[in-house]
């Protein structure tokens, strides 16, 4: 099997520690995942290979041992790789079928190579323009992308793959109201492309106009009932609705439920993703149901051990009160005994809070300041 960079790929250093390393493949996964429904076949064949190669990373390099392994061969695996490339570029052919195929296998360094070498021969060719700009794209070269695809608007103005692409540029410098406009202008292009509507979605979400995202998400899915792309990002902007409606800690790594409302939210996202229908993504069911049991366990109760201190203290309060109470009523018994069970319910009452606390209480206590400055409140 041909070497891969991992740590090129995730866009991190070879020092990263495992929390980067988890959102750096929460990151890129999402992003290719998004491709996987581009109506670009090149796009589509890319995104695939990406998405193998990510699920190769993730298994390597959070594995203490596997990384071990990889990380003592890296240096001579990765300049024989370079070696190789250097060689493969010298190699005669068309060099835009050559560009085209490097993409497709996810093989950057060479389809940038034959790309521009392309682009001189085919200077009048959208497509070329076009692909070229797509692998400046993945090799995070957003200026001579930008430039590809104007070059490419001169010969096909009314591509909607052109703006799409302008609208992959902008999501990924993070420009995301561009991302959208750009998105919107494919979409008035194709507007039976049930891509483009997905990517606006996206757009919205990623600019935290969760409402929004979701209201056209949903009349995306009664639009293309069937398409498979919709669905999983249907499916996906809950979720991420669901973690962004999360309380969450400094860096936005660990998300979780803190409070009522926040579990409620999740349990109506996760309805409405059952409503959606059977997912068929093996991955994404994983998701599903971790965000499943996640919101169960927070609205459970759940036996904590609060200490002898604590029921010590209890013990003398309940004494205590009784005693007062017995000094202020004892010419009343009736009043008495109604303020006796009274202090007994109420000490009994928070004692079971303490005992039996709901997952999303703990998790507050946890949480800290953030539980209450950060999520749905």
């Amino acid at each position: 099997m041909a070497f891969v960079n991992y740590y090129e790929l995730l866009g991190i250093q070879q020092t990263a520690d495992e929390e980067t390393i988890r959102r750096a493949i929460r990151t890129t996964r999402k992003r290719f995942r998004q491709l996987e429904g581009s109506p670009d076949l090149d796009q589509r064949s890319m995104a695939e290979k990406k998405i193998a190669q990510i699920a190769e990373a993730e298994k390597t390099l959070l594995d203490a041992t596997a990384r071990q392994q990889y990380d003592a061969g890296f240096s001579q695996q990765a300049a024989a790789a370079q070696q190789e490339a250097a060689a493969q570029q010298n190699a005669s052919g068309d060099l835009l079928d050559d560009a085209r195929q490097y993409y497709r296998d996810g093989d950057i360094r060479n389809a940038m190579y034959a790309a521009k070498e392309a682009t001189q021969v085919h200077r009048e060719d959208p497509d070329a323009w076009y692909l070229r700009a797509n692998i400046d794209v993945e090799a995070g070269d957003y200026g001579d992308a930008n430039f590809s695809v104007n070059q490419a608007l001169k010969f096909a103005p009314n591509a909607p793959k052109l703006y799409g692409l302008l609208g992959e540029i902008a999501d990924a410098e993070r420009r995301y109201g561009d991302a959208e406009q750009s998105f919107r202008k494919a979409a008035d292009l194709d507007p039976q492309n049930g891509y483009y509507v997905g990517r606006i979605a996206w757009a919205l979400m990623d600019q935290r106009k969760n409402d929004d995202s979701l209201n056209l998400i949903r009349q995306a899915s009664k639009s293309f009932p069937n398409d498979e792309y919709v669905k999983r990002t249907h499916i996906n902007l809950l979720l991420t609705d669901i973690s962004w409606n999360q309380s969450n800690n400094a860096d936005a790594t660990v998300f979780f439920y803190s409070n009522p409302k926040q579990v409620q939210l999740g349990k109506d996202r996760l309805l409405e993703i059952d409503s959606l229908g059977a997912i068929n993504d093996p991955e994404l069911k994983a998701n599903v149901e971790k965000e499943r049991a996640s919101v169960t366990a927070a609205a459970a109760r759940k036996f904590r051990w609060p200490g002898v201190g604590y029921l010590a203290g209890r013990v003398v309060l309940w004494f205590v009160i009784l005693f007062v109470i017995s000094l202020l009523f004892s010419h009343n018994n009736t009043i008495a005994m109604l303020c006796f069970l009274a202090e007994t319910g109420a000490i009994g009452y928070f004692a079971y809070i303490k005992m039996f606390p709901y997952g999303w209480m703990v998790n507050k206590e946890l949480g800290g300041e953030a539980s209450t400055k950060t999520g749905l409140q």
